[in-house]
């Protein structure tokens, strides 16, 4: 019996500063946020994970919900310079869902961020 899992998709695009709610999907709604894209000290642009969720680079495949939940997630950042475009992310948000996300885009003029979100919500 597979678990049929509805989802939330959206494509966003993050400045530096920028927090995310991959619950809702949400760019800077002020609360529930997950991850925060910031810009640090020498230049990089990295995602840091927020309050309770967890994030952990996956690779070049899309992961399924089943993948993403067995991915080795922490709460250490993944500085954007380092992800080549295509890269997908596994993710778990502060209310427990899981996720995905797939680095479409990275814009050195700007450093805006754009990623793919899936959230499923699990019946």
């Amino acid at each position: 019996d597979r678990i049929r899992a509805s989802a939330l998709r959206k494509e966003v695009n993050l400045k530096p500063g920028d927090r995310v709610d991959l619950d809702t999907l949400g760019v800077n709604s002020g609360s529930g946020e997950d991850l925060s894209y910031e810009s640090d000290a020498e230049g990089k642009h990295p995602l840091i994970p927020l309050a309770d969720a967890l994030l952990g680079r996956y690779g070049e495949n899309p992961p399924t919900l089943a993948l993403c939940q067995q991915a080795n997630l922490g709460n250490s950042p993944l500085v954007a310079e380092n992800l080549p475009i295509g890269t997908y992310l596994c993710y778990c948000t502060n209310q427990g869902l899981i996720g995905r996300a797939r680095l479409t885009g990275f814009n050195v003029d700007n450093y805006v961020l754009t990623l793919d979100l899936t959230t499923w919500s699990l019946p």
